[in-house]
């Protein structure tokens, strides 16, 4: 107790404060926490989402009927996104159109016949599905998200390192 009466706060030097470098450090850490904390949720979400579209859809062909190009500028780069118009029947011979944007830039033309994924329940839920690219596609995104997250934790350990220092350095200290 006598250590407490004798203790004196030292004043941080300008620029610290409630809006100073601790502050700074743990809205940091806040926001840092949240993001490496979604990234499994999103893992999690892409992956049910694509497990749900595989146990629930059918595979047929459909007919590329019109290409839709869309061109835009990004300084000196010109950046061109291709969406293809796709025209299949269902089982039950209904014919649906559906513009596909999950793949990009394939090489197709007016008139080429491709591999599709539907719902019958919902058969605007469709897919083009050259090559196993899908599923490619949701791999590419867990590997990233698992090695982001795995190199969060060394970052995560270095933060509380400087925060705890910070907060030795800045509190309460005896004389």
């Amino acid at each position: 107790m006598d250590d407490l009466k004798n203790a004196t706060t030292v004043k941080p030097t300008r620029g610290f404060g409630f809006y100073g470098q601790a502050a700074w450090i743990g809205l940091f850490q806040l926001i840092f926490w949240v993001i490496v904390l979604m990234f499994p949720l999103i893992m999690f979400w892409t992956w049910d989402f694509s497990q749900e579209f595989q146990r629930r859809s059918v595979a047929t062909t459909g007919t590329i009927v019109k290409l839709h190009v869309k061109t835009r500028t990004s300084g000196a780069r010109r950046l061109e996104q291709i969406d293809h118009e796709v025209q299949f029947k269902t089982e039950d011979g209904t014919e649906v159109t559906f513009i596909d944007r999950t793949i990009g830039n394939i090489p197709a033309q007016v008139g080429q016949t491709v591999p599709i994924r539907y719902v019958p329940d919902n058969p605007e839920w469709a897919k083009i599905t050259i090559g196993g690219v899908q599923k490619r596609h949701y791999t590419i995104v867990y590997v990233v998200l698992i090695i982001g997250w795995l190199l969060s934790l060394p970052l995560a350990h270095l933060m509380n390192r400087a925060q705890r220092r910070h907060f030795r350095r800045y509190t309460v200290r005896s004389e």
